[in-house]
């Protein structure tokens, strides 16, 4: 709603109706399987992507993998 928000959207082509939470969503789940060290399941896990019903019942949140994966999406280091 804001004009100078609007203005920087402009300059991409694009409107505000073009951004939704997906866009967030999705460019943080490309980034964050960009990450050598985050599992695909880490990932899945928490971006609440669906996991087929066998896996769900074996394979659990991971504490450590959730860690970096916050750790990457939050561009700390990783050391």
């Amino acid at each position: 709603k804001r004009d100078d928000i609007k203005a920087i959207i402009e300059e991409y082509g694009l409107t505000p109706e073009d951004l939704g939470t997906h866009s967030l969503r999705k460019s943080a789940g490309t980034y964050g399987a960009s990450a050598p060290f985050i599992t695909l399941l880490t990932l899945c896990i928490r971006a609440c992507w669906k996991i087929t019903s066998t896996l769900k019942r074996y394979i659990f949140h991971e504490k450590g993998g959730d860690l970096m994966l916050g750790r990457v999406l939050a561009l700390l280091p990783m050391t």
